[in-house]
């Protein structure tokens, strides 16, 4: 957003960045749809709305008829089921991990105490936004992190950053976990 503070268009507009706002004066419209974003949290936006008609991924997503609307409520989850879209909070789930803390011992199993997702693209994973990750996750007990793996081959580079970081003493890397990327934007949304 850099580029985007020293306003080199007299009119700006956010498009496929965020769910929300971006918070920033220097955004004059956001293109969203109205589940999205409903007229009546207009005053929450520092954007103004330009609302499509259908939904607001204009690129190609047709392959899901309709948009579902967020699940607020989770069916529950047995022991070791298979993930099912809708079922299980973003804790059973565990970025789709079978141990997210992992733990040798079936015994002691921990239970996660939080789930922290950001499914920006790779490049937004900079070495300061690592860096507040890893004191969210050292200063957060039994949290975990999901980031989009988007590209794998990126991965690697990652996990040695954090190695690096934090001389991996506390395991650190163990407690992120990557989600494959989904081609359709609404099975992304809806994972749990």
């Amino acid at each position: 957003a850099g580029l985007m503070a020293l306003r080199p268009a007299p009119i700006q507009i956010l498009h496929q960045e965020f769910l929300m706002t971006s918070g920033a004066q220097y955004f004059d419209y956001i293109v969203t749809d109205k589940v999205v974003s409903p007229l009546r949290l207009e005053g929450l936006y520092t954007e103004k709305f330009l609302y499509l008609p259908n939904h607001f991924f204009s690129k190609g997503h047709a392959v899901q008829k309709e948009v579902i609307p967020p699940q607020l409520e989770y069916l529950p989850k047995g022991k070791g089921a298979e993930f099912q879209i809708g079922v299980g909070t973003p804790q059973e789930n565990a970025c789709l991990s079978s141990n997210p803390l992992e733990t040798n011992d079936n015994d002691d199993e921990q239970e996660v105490s939080f789930v922290y997702c950001n499914f920006n693209k790779f490049l937004k994973n900079n070495p300061e936004t690592m860096r507040s990750w890893i004191r969210i996750l050292q200063e957060v007990p039994n949290s975990i992190l999901c980031l989009l793996e988007n590209p794998p081959e990126g991965v690697p580079n990652l996990r040695k950053f954090v190695t690096e970081v934090t001389d991996d003493m506390s395991n650190l890397n163990d407690r992120i976990h990557f989600l494959p990327w989904e081609k359709n934007p609404f099975d992304h949304q809806q994972r749990s």
